[in-house]
């Protein structure tokens, strides 16, 4: 417990860590291997976009408020804050979405990041020139 509280940067209790992973184990998100050790399941979760709920919507805020503090508290190297406007079809927003996740997606690794995307249209659709 200490050293995931550690690896997070004390950025979460003890007390919550052990409520979080007591809760991935029951819901089988997390097991343990031969030797005692936590490893993820070999299903991962992926709450897709079009889940809404309060508890969600929670969590993505939590996120983004992580990603600021982060613009302060890390140096540049250990972070990556950008942001580009394009012009995209609106119906390739899923594809653009499935890409990120399987390019970037691996069980091989030691360390955990936040990948905060925030692909909103800026223009109104139902306006037309």
């Amino acid at each position: 417990i200490d050293w995931i509280h550690r690896k997070l940067r004390k950025k979460v209790s003890q007390k919550d860590i052990r409520y979080a992973l007591k809760t991935l184990e029951e819901l089988s998100l997390i097991k343990r291997d031969k030797d005692n050790k936590l490893i993820p399941n070999e299903n991962p979760l992926k709450i897709g976009n079009g889940v809404s709920s309060l508890a969600l919507q929670t969590h993505h805020g939590s996120m983004i408020e992580q990603g600021f503090h982060a613009l302060t508290e890390l140096p540049a190297h250990k972070r990556q804050v950008s942001s580009v406007t394009l012009k995209m079809p609106a119906d390739r927003i899923q594809e653009a979405q499935d890409y990120l996740y399987k390019k970037f997606f691996t069980e091989e690794c030691n360390d955990v990041y936040q990948l905060n995307l925030q692909l909103f249209p800026h223009t109104n659709e139902r306006i037309e020139s």
